[in-house]
């Protein structure tokens, strides 16, 4: 992993337009760099498993879901550079614009030069996706309709939880980060909680915790993926799924529940083919039947 430079910009009484000039000069230096935004798994930076049972994925099972998901952190360190030159375009022209609410305890305010969506930290979940290895079938695919296991027989289910943590690499002087939040949270240590609940039962679990050590500039894409046996259900069993992410050590307010999640199936209805989608405050929920 590169080693990216540390710089800062001090606001001082008497110095904000001096401030701002130099936050949009390290800006424009930080878009000539290339690999600003990049993506790694928790599993890299040493993550330790706190909570949940451990699940022994099989080896072909594993590379397939690999596989997967190298192509889709293509996608979204694509999406999330588009993003970064957005609002580094916007700081550049120091506008105003209205700042749409965030999740987690840092928003950020509408104020003179904040560009519109600065958002420092963040956390997204996906719907599960099952994990197959068939000659007709990939061998991974997105599935929130997952087959029980059936206990006795070969007939077990693997599938993930996936979830992906967003720390942004910019300075924004006029949204209140001087610093980058790369920076701000290096050396500390983030957890990703999967809080489980079987809707069906009204019964909790089971839920999986990891504490995962940041280094010194943290990843501005963190992918966080852990492996489960689906249950085994007699009837069809509806379950929810909430992602939470924090810094352990105070005073650090990094705080963020996920409000969206992305549904990677495409569905059918009678309104026709519903492609993947981002979903906002909509519940999570995924169904296990009995196989």
């Amino acid at each position: 992993m590169a080693v990216k430079a540390k710089e800062e910009v001090t606001m001082q009484r008497g110095n904000g337009g001096q401030a701002m000039r130099e936050a949009e000069a390290v800006v424009d230096r930080a878009m000539t760099r290339k690999g600003l935004v990049y993506a790694v798994t928790a599993e890299e930076l040493g993550a330790t498993q706190t909570q949940g049972p451990e699940v022994d994925v099989p080896e072909d099972l594993m590379e397939g879901f690999e596989s997967w998901l190298d192509d889709y952190q293509a996608s979204v360190v694509s999406q999330a550079e588009r993003y970064v030159h957005r609002l580094a375009e916007e700081q550049r022209r120091a506008r105003r614009g209205d700042i749409e609410e965030k999740i987690g305890e840092i928003t950020i305010q509408p104020t003179l030069g904040c560009p519109a969506g600065y958002n420092a930290f963040d956390v997204l979940s996906f719907s599960p996706i099952e994990l197959l290895s068939t000659p007709l079938m990939p061998a991974s695919s997105p599935d929130k309709i997952l087959r029980g296991t059936n206990l006795g027989t070969p007939n077990v289910t693997i599938a993930a939880y996936l979830a992906i943590v967003w720390t942004n690499p910019l300075a924004s002087v006029p949204c209140g980060f001087a610093v980058p939040p790369t920076i701000q949270l290096g050396g500390h240590t983030l957890r990703i909680g999967f809080d489980v609940m079987n809707v069906t039962t009204v019964a909790a679990g089971p839920s999986f915790a990891f504490n995962i050590p940041l280094p010194a500039v943290v990843p501005p894409l963190l992918f966080i993926p852990i492996f489960f046996v689906a249950p085994t259900v007699a009837t069809p069993q509806l379950f929810e799924l909430n992602v939470t992410a924090d810094i352990v050590e105070s005073p650090r307010p990094y705080s963020a529940f996920a409000t969206h999640h992305a549904d990677i199936d495409n569905e059918i209805s009678i309104f026709g083919n519903v492609p993947p989608e981002l979903q906002h405050d909509e519940l999570n929920r995924y169904l296990v039947y009995p196989f």
